[in-house]
């Protein structure tokens, strides 16, 4: 596994398995639109 410096860690290494509980229930029950609010321009590709 390669090393990465900690400027550059990536968001997956910062999630909990509480968060992840949260986001999977997030995502399951949204009907029109899914809000995610409160996260770093980094946990998302352009």
């Amino acid at each position: 596994m390669p090393m990465r410096s900690p400027v550059t860690r990536a968001w997956q290494d910062e999630l909990t398995v509480d968060d992840l509980k949260w986001l999977y229930t997030a995502v399951t029950r949204a009907v029109d639109r899914l809000w995610l609010v409160n996260f770093r321009d980094e946990c998302f590709d352009d």
